[in-house]
């Protein structure tokens, strides 16, 4: 797409319908205006499609568009939940022959597509459903790279894609998410546990986005004692990306994550049911600012102490 080249898509079915939902995309927009990007889905032509059906056989319907359009450096993307369509295969092949970049998506069965595309991705489960969930993930996962490396500044006026925002990024941050209905928690994150969890369940059902400020090692030795943290700052911040209430972490050195929340002017902070409002920092500023404060019921018998100490669920 840089050198000028175009993408084409095909599928059939439900992958005919996120081949024309890709093109959409690109040659329309996905996360902000910008230049449109050349790009064709090879299932909308209903005259051509047709034709070439009912004159060559419904095999050829890909491979006949793909040689009368496609040119040396345009990318080939090729959509088949099975893997095994006969039309894809062809249509992989021919632009193989052409000089197009050939590319795959499919299931997570072993196939004769992947054996043909120089990259073939994979959707996890053998499950046809399933597979057309990720499959659209993907496609948007695909076009926010594309704009990401094509735009980036344009770019940078969107939420970030990573969940960890660093410290030379918050300030763009902050005023990225203004718009939305954030809500604020933070803690240490030692070990994740079922209380974990439940707080943070909670605190991504009240709004639009879940920031999690993060405690820094040295932040946590003054909170628990020197022997902590179990897991070093990037192992925990890890583990809480993988967790999909948690949108976005950020990391803090200090003592108490104040400076963040005057920063964030969060719409709503929450702590567990171990505090009370007139002790959770930064209680005061989030309600003079047009914000709630609110406090959520502890899980009984979870605590990270408790576990170091062999006291699970005691």
């Amino acid at each position: 797409l840089k050198a000028g080249n175009k993408l084409i898509t095909f599928g059939n079915g439900g992958s005919a319908s996120d081949a024309e939902h890709f093109v959409g995309e690109v040659i329309g927009r996905f996360g902000f205006d910008r230049t449109p990007l050349p790009a064709v889905s090879l299932c909308g032509a209903s005259s051509s499609f047709t034709a070439i059906a009912n004159d060559y056989g419904y095999d050829k319907v890909f491979e006949r568009q793909v040689i009368g359009l496609g040119k040396p450096g345009d990318v080939a993307f090729g959509i088949s939940t099975s893997g095994n369509s006969t039309n894809v295969q062809l249509g992989l092949k021919a632009a193989k022959k052409i000089g197009m970049s050939t590319i795959a998506l499919t299931g997570q069965h072993p196939s004769p597509i992947e054996k043909i595309a120089e990259i073939t991705l994979k959707a996890p489960s053998f499950e046809t459903p399933r597979i057309q969930e990720i499959h659209i993930a993907v496609i948007h996962s695909l076009c926010r790279g594309i704009e990401t490396v094509l735009f980036p500044e344009q770019s940078k006026k969107i939420l970030p894609a990573s969940k960890l925002v660093e410290a030379s990024c918050v300030d763009a941050f902050f005023s990225l998410v203004k718009p939305y209905k954030s809500v604020f928690t933070n803690g240490c994150f030692d070990i994740i546990h079922p209380g974990h969890i439940s707080l943070l369940n909670s605190c991504r059902s009240m709004g639009d986005l879940l920031i999690v400020g993060l405690n820094a090692d040295e932040s946590v030795k003054k909170l628990k004692g020197r022997k902590r943290p179990f897991y070093k700052l990037f192992d925990r911040a890890t583990i809480l990306s993988a967790l999909s209430a948690v949108d976005y972490i950020i990391p803090f050195d200090a003592d108490t994550p104040i400076d963040l929340i005057r920063r964030l002017s969060p719409s709503i902070l929450v702590k567990g049911g171990d505090y009370q409002k007139e002790t959770v920092v930064g209680a005061d500023w989030v309600e003079s600012h047009g914000g709630e404060v609110r406090i959520v019921p502890i899980l009984k018998g979870y605590s990270t102490t408790f576990i170091l100490e062999g006291k699970i669920n005691e």
